[in-house]
């Protein structure tokens, strides 16, 4: 398994050689994107690193779901980086209102994934060098977890090759230092 080191280094070259000065994080309060932001702190310092909370939207529910913004929130105040908050939830809902394809399997899952993705972009296209971070990890490409230009986009992917077995030793290793 590769060590923490050498992922922060990694992720030094990747900005070194981009030009990149700023590394976007789309968090969602779980392992996957903590880790990421972890990684780009100890690469960059806290003061290249934005974390982006975004209101998740439940398609079974109808409604935002907030724990996980909650989480995410506490874990980018923990870190010190900053902090941009979107509300997808009106795009989310014009969209799948305007769009006849609203009733497809899928759509309404995958939806706004991809608008997460544009925030990201957004978010990072408005400050010098961003580089959007994709967080999802090996585990999640092998099931297909993961939504074509929504979550698996990104300008560079640190957990691309690591488990979801790995990356929780790697995040322990992290947070025991």
């Amino acid at each position: 398994m590769v060590t923490v080191e050498e992922r922060v280094q990694w992720i030094r070259d990747y900005f070194a050689q981009s030009g990149g000065e700023t590394a976007v994080i789309g968090m969602s309060g779980g392992k996957d994107s903590l880790l990421t932001a972890l990684l780009c702190k100890k690469a960059l310092g806290p003061d290249r690193v934005i974390g982006v909370t975004m209101p998740m939207y439940s398609y079974l529910a109808g409604e935002v779901i907030g724990e996980d913004s909650i989480k995410a929130e506490w874990q980018i105040k923990i870190m010190g980086i900053y902090h941009e908050y979107v509300n997808i939830l009106p795009a989310v809902e014009s969209l799948l209102k305007e769009s006849r394809t609203s009733y497809v399997p899928g759509v309404r899952y995958n939806l706004p994934a991809r608008i997460r993705m544009a925030v990201l972009y957004a978010v990072a296209q408005s400050h010098e060098g961003g580089r959007v971070a994709c967080t999802s990890n090996l585990s999640e490409d092998w099931v297909g977890w993961n939504t074509k230009y929504g979550d698996s986009a990104g300008d560079f992917q640190p957990l691309a090759d690591m488990t979801a077995t790995e990356v929780w030793a790697m995040l322990n290793k992290i947070l025991d230092e």
